[in-house]
């Protein structure tokens, strides 16, 4: 289906100040949409994006971010009008590949979604689709500069082709992973510490772009 994105993301006339946010594999879009209510509207991200493979988890998180947009329009005193907001989008798409659906594997796990056609894919918004590719890179390499990936069920293989196109992210952004660590030349891994999570304790891994 279409990109789905909150009224600030339309007004590409306008540039934000603030940090891009991004979560590979965003699942119900819980964290995207936390993250904006927390860390958006004023605060430190000017963006909050988000990329899932699979269909049915996409739908799901349209309809978290439809309670989202109603939480905002509620409170406009709080989270400002359109032109002031956290940008907030989440798409279809695979992690690794492109808008055409050209990558090197499936996003954050095979099965359902996984076979696609590119019209199912994202619709661009500001900066590019998110899924797509700038000279080789996923968008959320270029354009991230706080990476999420919720990667305790990621395979070996992905992590390893992630930790590949972090190559392409700028000096300093951050990307976290929880379980598994990312391997590449150009992270250094700056802290660990574990947390409760609903379905139990969790290690994030810090890492840096050096």
């Amino acid at each position: 289906g279409p990109a789905q994105e909150d009224g600030a993301s339309a007004g590409g006339d306008v540039k934000r100040e603030g940090l891009v946010f991004y979560d590979l594999g965003h699942g119900t879009g819980k964290a995207v949409v936390c993250t904006a209510l927390l860390h958006g509207h004023g605060r430190t991200l000017r963006a909050c994006r988000g990329i899932e493979l699979l269909q049915p988890l996409v739908a799901a998180s349209y309809e978290a971010l439809a309670e989202y947009r109603q939480v905002i329009e509620g409170a406009r005193h709080l989270y400002g009008e359109d032109d002031t907001r956290c940008e907030v989008s989440l798409v279809a798409g695979d992690i690794l590949a492109g808008a055409s659906g050209e990558g090197e594997g499936a996003g954050e796990g095979a099965g359902e979604g996984a076979g696609e056609d590119e019209g199912d894919r994202e619709a661009g918004v500001e900066g590019g689709d998110e899924g797509e590719e700038v000279d080789g890179a996923p968008i959320w390499a270029v354009e991230g500069d706080i990476v999420f990936a919720n990667s305790t069920c990621f395979t070996a293989d992905l992590m390893q082709k992630i930790a590949k196109k972090c190559a392409h992210m700028k000096p300093g952004a951050q990307i976290i992973t929880l379980t598994r660590p990312l391997d590449s030349p150009h992270l250094e891994m700056r802290h660990e510490c574990q947390f409760a999570m609903s379905w139990g304790p969790a290690t994030a891994f810090f890492h840096v772009r050096i």
